[in-house]
């Protein structure tokens, strides 16, 4: 599917102020109906999601919400609104869209729906991510969606909520790594003036990465082993004690 292929990047984008009244929602119920809505996204009619794409956008805009600027661009909303305006000429018959430009004769312009759908899709699953990043802490998050398997007897399933947990909290530790990272370049006031010392203080930061995230996995790993932590025994207690629940 398309967008799994496109790097999700509001990892750990919670908000905590201006509070909005996207935030008063309780978190479950919301977390639910946007993961719920994006699994299902790919069947809907393209009228559907032009609709959602619009109201995505209009939630981005209109709720004062940071770190939407990279999104809410002008070139981004005018290319999104390219494609709806076009895809208003749908042609549910031969499901191609044909645009009509009166000079003096017609040129039709035949663009396959598909092509429609591939461009809108992505714009609106990474919109609806956002605002649920920026709305919803992520570890809850994780643990709405794990509650829906937390009754699951099935092994796979605990596998994979296993190796989740891991992941989170190792994607965390790294994403935390950067942030210093890039801090300290900043700081230091590490200018990139010549290639050389571009090439040299990169070389160093991407091995002082791969070293940090190594020692991590060794020590999660230390730590499973020591405990004997498994998926089989692994279990979620007190899910539902969370107030926003």
């Amino acid at each position: 599917m398309f967008t799994n292929l496109i790097p999700i990047t509001f990892f750990n984008e919670y908000i905590i102020a201006p509070k909005t009244w996207l935030h008063d929602f309780k978190d479950y119920p919301k977390s639910f109906m946007i993961l719920f809505y994006l699994s299902c996204f790919y069947y809907f009619h393209t009228i559907y999601i032009i609709i959602i794409t619009i109201i995505s956008l209009i939630i981005l805009i209109y709720v004062p919400l940071p770190n939407t600027k990279c999104i809410l661009t002008p070139n981004n909303i005018l290319i999104c609104f390219f494609f709806i305006n076009i895809s208003f000429y749908i042609n549910n018959k031969n499901k191609y869209i044909t645009y009509n430009i009166h000079k003096k004769q017609n040129t039709n312009i035949v663009v396959p729906e598909f092509f429609i759908r591939s461009i809108l899709i992505p714009i609106a699953y990474n919109l609806w991510l956002k605002i649920l990043f920026l709305t919803t802490k992520y570890e809850l998050i994780i643990l709405y969606t794990l509650s829906i398997v937390k009754n699951n007897k099935n092994f796979h399933y605990k596998k994979i909520v296993f190796i989740s947990i891991l992941s989170s909290q190792l994607i965390l530790l790294i994403s935390q790594k950067i942030s210093f990272l890039y801090i300290t370049i900043i700081m230091k006031d590490i200018k990139f003036i010549l290639k050389s010392n571009q090439s040299n203080i990169l070389f160093t930061f991407y091995t002082n990465l791969l070293d940090f995230s190594y020692f991590q996995i060794k020590r999660i790993s230390y730590i499973i082993q020591i405990k004997r932590i498994n998926y089989i025994t692994f279990s979620i207690i007190n899910i539902k004690n969370n107030k926003n629940l």
